[in-house]
Protein backbone atom coordinates (compact mmCIF):
# COMPACT_ATOMS: atom_id res chain seq x y z
CA UNK A 1 0.00 0.00 0.00
CA UNK A 2 1.13 3.27 -0.66
CA UNK A 3 0.96 5.93 1.00
CA UNK A 4 1.23 10.35 0.58
CA UNK A 5 3.02 12.11 3.07
CA UNK A 6 3.23 16.37 2.98
CA UNK A 7 3.55 19.05 5.41
CA UNK A 8 2.18 22.50 4.11
CA UNK A 9 2.99 25.42 5.87
CA UNK A 10 2.23 27.79 2.59
CA UNK A 11 -2.00 27.36 2.81
CA UNK A 12 -1.91 26.70 -1.11
CA UNK A 13 -3.98 23.28 -1.00
CA UNK A 14 -7.62 22.42 -1.94
CA UNK A 15 -9.50 20.33 -4.23
CA UNK A 16 -8.66 22.54 -7.42
CA UNK A 17 -5.17 23.93 -6.58
CA UNK A 18 -2.38 23.92 -8.78
CA UNK A 19 1.36 25.62 -9.08
CA UNK A 20 0.83 27.05 -12.82
CA UNK A 21 -2.13 28.98 -11.52
CA UNK A 22 0.30 31.18 -9.74
CA UNK A 23 1.14 34.44 -10.31
CA UNK A 24 4.95 34.89 -11.18
CA UNK A 25 7.29 35.76 -8.19
CA UNK A 26 5.17 33.52 -6.29
CA UNK A 27 7.31 31.81 -3.51
CA UNK A 28 4.97 28.27 -4.13
CA UNK A 29 5.23 28.78 -8.15
CA UNK A 30 8.96 28.87 -8.16
CA UNK A 31 9.66 26.49 -5.49
CA UNK A 32 7.17 23.92 -7.57
CA UNK A 33 7.90 25.17 -11.33
CA UNK A 34 7.63 21.78 -13.72
CA UNK A 35 5.60 19.82 -11.00
CA UNK A 36 2.65 18.37 -12.16
CA UNK A 37 -0.36 18.98 -9.60
CA UNK A 38 -2.10 15.57 -7.88
CA UNK A 39 -5.70 16.25 -7.64
CA UNK A 40 -6.05 13.32 -5.86
CA UNK A 41 -3.73 14.49 -2.74
CA UNK A 42 -5.36 17.76 -3.66
CA UNK A 43 -8.48 16.34 -2.62
CA UNK A 44 -7.87 14.46 0.39
CA UNK A 45 -5.64 17.82 1.27
CA UNK A 46 -9.17 19.80 1.02
CA UNK A 47 -11.09 16.70 3.14
CA UNK A 48 -8.37 17.28 5.70
CA UNK A 49 -8.80 20.77 5.90
CA UNK A 50 -12.84 20.81 6.10
CA UNK A 51 -12.31 18.10 9.30
CA UNK A 52 -9.45 20.16 10.86
CA UNK A 53 -12.33 23.54 10.20
CA UNK A 54 -14.93 21.55 11.26
CA UNK A 55 -13.94 20.61 14.90
CA UNK A 56 -12.61 24.37 15.28
CA UNK A 57 -8.79 23.66 15.33
CA UNK A 58 -6.38 25.94 14.06
CA UNK A 59 -2.80 26.37 13.87
CA UNK A 60 -1.01 23.25 13.19
CA UNK A 61 -2.23 19.74 13.84
CA UNK A 62 -2.69 16.39 12.03
CA UNK A 63 -5.43 14.33 10.09
CA UNK A 64 -4.92 11.57 10.00
CA UNK A 65 -6.59 9.19 6.48
CA UNK A 66 -6.32 5.35 5.13
CA UNK A 67 -7.08 4.54 1.73
CA UNK A 68 -9.72 1.87 2.24
CA UNK A 69 -9.20 -1.40 -0.96
CA UNK A 70 -11.14 0.60 -3.11
CA UNK A 71 -8.42 3.70 -2.65
CA UNK A 72 -11.23 6.02 -1.05
CA UNK A 73 -9.99 8.41 1.73
CA UNK A 74 -11.45 6.81 5.00
CA UNK A 75 -11.03 9.75 7.94
CA UNK A 76 -9.49 8.77 10.86
CA UNK A 77 -9.19 11.53 13.41
CA UNK A 78 -8.21 14.99 14.03
CA UNK A 79 -5.44 15.70 16.22
CA UNK A 80 -5.32 18.83 17.63
CA UNK A 81 -1.81 17.74 19.75
CA UNK A 82 -0.05 15.69 17.85
CA UNK A 83 3.35 14.66 19.92
CA UNK A 84 6.41 16.13 18.59
CA UNK A 85 9.37 13.35 19.79
CA UNK A 86 11.69 12.49 17.53
CA UNK A 87 9.33 9.23 17.06
CA UNK A 88 6.15 11.22 16.18
CA UNK A 89 4.27 11.62 13.09
CA UNK A 90 4.72 15.29 12.16
CA UNK A 91 8.57 15.58 13.05
CA UNK A 92 8.69 12.44 11.05
CA UNK A 93 7.13 13.51 8.06
CA UNK A 94 8.76 16.85 8.14
CA UNK A 95 12.11 14.77 8.42
CA UNK A 96 10.32 13.49 4.71
CA UNK A 97 10.14 16.75 3.62
CA UNK A 98 14.14 18.00 4.33
CA UNK A 99 12.47 20.16 7.26
CA UNK A 100 14.64 20.27 10.54
CA UNK A 101 12.88 20.13 13.75
CA UNK A 102 14.21 23.62 14.80
CA UNK A 103 12.54 24.58 11.60
CA UNK A 104 9.62 22.63 11.99
CA UNK A 105 8.92 24.08 15.66
CA UNK A 106 9.58 27.89 14.22
CA UNK A 107 6.96 27.23 11.29
CA UNK A 108 4.35 25.67 13.79
CA UNK A 109 4.83 28.68 15.90
CA UNK A 110 4.51 31.41 13.36
CA UNK A 111 1.69 29.53 12.13
CA UNK A 112 -0.03 29.65 15.69
CA UNK A 113 0.77 32.70 15.74
CA UNK A 114 -0.88 34.18 12.67
CA UNK A 115 -4.30 32.55 13.81
CA UNK A 116 -4.08 33.68 16.90
CA UNK A 117 -3.82 37.06 15.80
CA UNK A 118 -6.66 36.39 12.93
CA UNK A 119 -8.55 35.72 16.32
CA UNK A 120 -8.04 38.66 18.00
Amino acid sequence: MSFAVEVNFDGLIGPSHNYGGLSDGNLASAKNAGDVSNPREAAVQALCLRAFAAVGAHGWGRVDVLFDEAGVAQLLEVNTVPGMTDHSLVPMAARARGIDFDTLVARILATSQRAQRAAC
